[in-house]
């Protein structure tokens, strides 16, 4: 193992701007996975304390899936519809694994900082040959705790949130060299016309992963893999397991389930907050106009909406799993401007730990930009507001998400046609009601984007990873 104190100043430049107590975590869980014994005892503390203790000994008859736990809990719907019982699900933290990560690729995250405002890794910089050793380092860690895995807790086969993550190739293609059989479920299913453009020639030439099963969310999604010289015959289309959510009503929250200041006697304005880069990623090359004004104004109206209407209405801005990606650079002045009409039950803050679905299942007004949030929208019956304009959004408006020509939806047009459709909701709610047209705009576009909303994704993507064990098993055994 490296020795990590021979270099002080090199530690602390990797880990500069966190807390000592994070630092020192960190580089005792490397220690840790680098020691056989200490490993096997810290992984088996780390995934009990994560399933509450809820893992027996396996029957024989037992199908045993690992899920690669992430921050949106889509894996948790898996828990929802698993009534078989020759099929159990282990939930694994990314935190038995992330100290190795931020480690032996701490070079490579330094030098990708500036990428995460973009919201997907252009995965050029990871394949450079300086990072080459690094990455293998990572490998053989991620082998070794994956074959601990398996081992403890008897796994058949692993379920990973996304195909091309940085992290994630070196992972999968670790588990595909020990035998584990990998299915996939990748998670970025809301596909644009440029997305699907520039990413598959960038993924053909540099994507080097195997797997077993990769399942998509739609038709568009799948395509986008297949242009990038992946093998059709591995690529289903299955649905969202989130999708689930809408057939599930046993799982709905109220208002103060979701958070104690969340007011059941006021206007709930649902707010997607976008950044600079959204949905631009490097998907324009070297463009370098982006949201920045669009944002400010879209900020404007929300302080306006608080000087006017502060004991009405309840603003949650919402942000996501990429706050970088999302930071609004002025914010300052918004809060300079708003702070003073600010209060618990006019506005709140919530981030990717509150669940988008319990609060567009509870808004009153649904108010965003380009965001998958838009889409999951179209689930309700509730009024959608979505706004653009200028000179950029004008010309690359029909290679972004279709939300600009659609009955599904009210379109401004400017910064104050949008209050002014505001306002009119706010003051008279009973203004909106969805039509038939409204209604079949909606139908098409959860049907292009969440294929098989029927509330089995879930459910098919166990019986997915389920078949792929099995055909490993009997491959072995042949």
């Amino acid at each position: 193992m490296q020795k990590l104190g021979h270099d002080p100043h090199r530690v602390a430049a990797t880990f500069r701007g966190l807390p000592p107590i994070k630092i020192l975590s960190d580089l005792k869980t490397i220690y840790l996975l680098e020691n056989a014994s200490s490993r096997a005892d810290f992984i088996r503390r780390t995934i009990l304390n994560f399933n509450a203790g809820l893992i027996t000994w396996k029957p024989a008859d037992t199908i045993r899936i690992a899920t690669i736990w992430e921050g949106a809990g889509r894996f948790a719907w898996l828990d929802d519809a698993n009534d078989d019982s020759s099929c159990e699900i282990v939930h694994i933290p990314r935190a038995v694994i992330n100290p190795a990560w931020q480690w032996y690729l701490r070079e490579y995250l330094a030098e990708s900082k500036a990428d995460l405002r973009l919201g997907e890794y252009a995965l050029d910089r990871y394949y450079r040959p300086e990072f080459q050793e690094s990455r293998q380092r990572f490998k053989a860690c991620c082998s070794r705790v994956l074959s601990d895995i398996r081992d403890i807790f008897q796994i058949d086969v692993l379920l990973m949130p996304k195909l091309n993550d940085d992290w994630t190739i070196d992972f999968i293609n670790a588990a595909k060299e020990l035998g584990l059989p990998v299915v996939v479920d990748d998670r970025e299913g809301t596909i644009t016309s440029q997305r699907l453009k520039v990413v598959p020639p960038r993924l053909r030439d540099l994507m080097e992963v195997d797997f077993d099963l990769l399942c998509t969310h739609n038709s568009l999604h799948r395509e986008l893999f297949i242009r990038s010289g992946l093998d059709p015959e591995k690529i289903v289309v299955n649905g969202a397991p989130q999708s689930d959510y809408w057939r599930r009503r046993n799982r709905w929250k109220l208002r103060d389930q979701i958070h104690p200041d969340l007011r059941d006697d006021r206007v709930l304005i649902l707010f997607f907050s976008f950044g600079p880069r959204t949905y631009l990623n490097f998907y324009y090359g070297n463009e370098s106009r982006d949201w920045t004004d669009l944002c400010a104004d879209y900020h404007e109206i929300l302080a306006d909406l608080l000087i006017q209407y502060g004991g009405k209405i309840q603003i949650v801005n919402k942000s996501g799993g990429k706050p970088l990606r999302d930071m609004f650079p002025g914010r300052e002045h918004f809060l300079c401007k708003a702070q003073p009409y600010m209060t618990k039950d006019n506005y709140k803050d919530l981030d990717g730990r509150y669940s988008s679905y319990d609060l567009l299942n509870n808004a009153d007004i649904i108010l965003g930009f380009q965001t998958s949030g838009m889409i999951e929208a179209m689930f309700t019956r509730t009024p959608i507001v979505y706004g653009a304009w200028g000179e950029f959004f004008e010309e690359i408006k029909n290679t972004l998400l279709p939300l600009h020509n659609t009955p599904a939806l009210t379109f401004a047009h400017s910064k104050q046609e949008m209050f002014t459709r505001l306002a009119t909701l706010i003051e008279n709610p009973d203004s909106w009601r969805p039509t038939g047209e409204v209604e079949s705009a909606r139908r098409n576009l959860r049907e292009t984007y969440f294929a098989k909303a029927d509330g089995n994704a879930s459910r098919r993507l166990l019986d997915n990873a389920r078949f792929c064990a099995l055909s490993s098993a009997r491959k072995a055994s042949a």
